[in-house]
C-alpha cells in the first residue's frame, strides 16, 4: 500500500499553523490513489474539521498530535444541520485510525478554570460550539487501534450505523468535568467489537444506543 506523509503535502506542525488544508489533501489524494496510509510524523499539527475517506488508514507516529482549532469556522455544518467533528467520515469502507499518537481536542479550553471547590463543570459562555473529536456515520469495515483520544469538548468516539468494526487498544482521557464527554458511543450500529481499551470520562464510557438512525 502506498504512503502519503502529510509533511509532503506541506503541514508544518508547529502547533500554530492551520495544518487542516495540508492533511486533507493528503487524505484526498490518498483516496484517488485507490487508498493507503496517510501518515502523521512527529509534531503538533493544528487542525480543523478532516474528512477520511475510503481505503485510507491514518496513522499517528509516537509523538504525532493532532490538535483542535478552536475557530468555529474551522468547522464546516453538515447536510444533517450539524458542524463536523475534528475527525468524520460518511458512508466509507476499511477506514482506519492507528498509532500511538494523539487526537487532542482540547476540551479543557471549552471549561472555566477549576475552582478548586468540587464545583461542576461550567462552559465558557463565549464558546457556543463543541465539535465531537471523531464522527462516523455509516461506515464499514472500521478499526481504530493503540491511539489515544485526548480531552474531547463532547463526545469522544460516535459511530452511527455503522458495521464491522474493532476498537482495541485505544485510550480515552476525558475530561472528569465536561459536560457531554461520553467515550464510545455505538449508535444503531452492529458487529461492534471494543477490547483492551482504558476510559477515563466525566460521564459514559460506553454507551450502546439506538436513535432515529
Amino acid at each position: 500500500m502506498a504512503v502519503f506523509n502529510i509533511r509532503d503535502f506541506g503541514a508544518i506542525g508547529n502547533g500554530t499553523q492551520n495544518d487542516t488544508e495540508c492533511i486533507q489533501a493528503a487524505i484526498d489524494t490518498c483516496a484517488r490513489s485507490g487508498g493507503g496510509t496517510v501518515f502523521v510524523p512527529r509534531g503538533n499539527y493544528l487542525c480543523g474539521a478532516l474528512f477520511l475517506k475510503s481505503y485510507v488508514h491514518l496513522h499517528l507516529d509516537p509523538g504525532a498530535r493532532i490538535v483542535s482549532s478552536m475557530e468555529e469556522k474551522d468547522f464546516p455544518m453538515l447536510q444533517n444541520g450539524k458542524k463536523a467533528a475534528l475527525i468524520s467520515a460518511r458512508h466509507g469502507k476499511q477506514i482506519a485510525i492507528t498509532g500511538m499518537g494523539v487526537i487532542d481536542g482540547q476540551g479543557e479550553r471549552f471549561l472555566e478554570p477549576d475552582d478548586g471547590k468540587g464545583k461542576e463543570h461550567v462552559l465558557r459562555p463565549i464558546k457556543t460550539f463543541r465539535p465531537k473529536l471523531i464522527d462516523l456515520e455509516g461506515c464499514t469495515d472500521v478499526m481504530f487501534r493503540d491511539v489515544t483520544l485526548y480531552r474531547p469538548s463532547a463526545w469522544c468516539l460516535h459511530m452511527t450505523g455503522c458495521s464491522r468494526v474493532l476498537i482495541d487498544g485505544i485510550k480515552i482521557l476525558g475530561q472528569l468535568r465536561g459536560p457531554n464527554n461520553d467515550g464510545i458511543d455505538p449508535d444503531s450500529c452492529r458487529d461492534v467489537h471494543i477490547c483492551n481499551c482504558h476510559i477515563e470520562t466525566g460521564d459514559d464510557c460506553i454507551v450502546l444506543k439506538t436513535t432515529r438512525y
